[in-house]
C-alpha cells in the first residue's frame, strides 16, 4: 500500500460489514449445535455487540469476498461430513485406536480476524483440534486423532491448507498458492523420534549380544 492510500485509509471511520455480521451470527449458531429461536436471537445480539466493538479497523487486510464466503461454507460443510464419518469409523470398527501426533503447521493469513476465522473453522472439523498458536511466527500446532500413516498426516495438513486458502479468499480477497503448506515437527515429535532411535539401538545392541 502506498504512503496516499495509507494516509486516506487511516481518515476513513472504521467499517461495519454486513457480511461478517451474518458469519459471526452463523459461527454463533453452530457452536451452539442447533437452530432454535434463543440461539438465533442471542446470535443476533452478539454479532451486532462485536460489530459495534470492534468493527474492521480502516487500514485492516480485511476484504470481504462473497462468492468466496459462500465457496468456504461449502467446502467447510462436505469437509466436516468426510471427517465426521471418518472419526466415526474409528470408534465403531473393531481395532485398536490408530496412532496420533503432533504437528506444526505454518498459516499465511494477513489479518488477525482471518486467523481466528480459520482456527474456529479447523478446531469444528472432527480428528483435530488446535492446542497452539504462535502469533508471531504464524505456525499452529495442531494434535491430529489420526497418524497411522504419512498418507493420513498429508490428509490433515490438506484439509486445514483448504480452510486457510478459502478463509483467505473470503475474508482477504486475495489467493494462494493452492499447494499445501509444508508441516514443521514438533517438539513432541522430535523427542520422541529420539527416544525411539535410542530404543531400537538398545534392542539391536542386546539382541547382538
Amino acid at each position: 500500500m502506498s504512503k496516499a492510500r495509507a494516509r486516506v485509509a487511516a481518515k476513513r471511520p472504521p467499517r461495519i460489514s454486513i457480511l461478517l455480521f451474518l458469519f459471526t451470527l452463523i459461527i454463533w449458531v453452530m457452536l451452539w449445535g442447533e437452530v432454535t429461536f434463543a440461539n438465533v436471537l442471542s446470535g443476533i445480539l452478539v454479532a451486532t455487540l462485536l460489530n459495534l466493538a470492534m468493527p474492521i479497523p480502516p487500514n485492516s487486510a480485511l476484504d470481504i469476498n462473497f462468492g468466496g464466503m459462500v465457496r468456504l461454507f461449502g467446502s467447510w460443510t462436505i469437509d466436516f461430513v468426510k471427517a465426521s464419518i471418518s472419526v466415526s469409523w474409528l470408534a465403531i470398527r473393531r481395532a485398536d485406536p490408530p496412532p496420533t501426533a503432533i504437528i506444526k503447521v505454518p498459516m499465511r493469513t494477513n489479518d488477525d480476524i482471518s486467523l481466528t476465522t480459520a482456527m474456529a473453522l479447523i478446531n469444528l472439523q472432527p480428528g483435530g483440534i488446535i492446542v497452539d498458536i504462535d502469533k508471531r511466527e504464524k505456525t499452529l500446532t495442531m494434535h491430529i486423532l489420526d497418524a497411522s500413516s504419512t498418507s493420513k498426516v498429508a490428509e490433515q495438513i490438506n484439509q486445514l491448507t483448504r480452510i486457510e486458502r478459502r478463509v483467505i479468499r473470503a475474508f482477504e480477497n486475495r489467493d494462494v498458492n493452492e499447494q499445501p503448506t509444508k508441516s514443521v515437527p514438533s517438539d513432541n515429535q522430535v523427542s520422541s523420534d529420539k527416544s525411539s532411535d535410542k530404543s531400537s539401538e538398545k534392542s539391536s545392541e542386546r539382541s547382538s549380544r
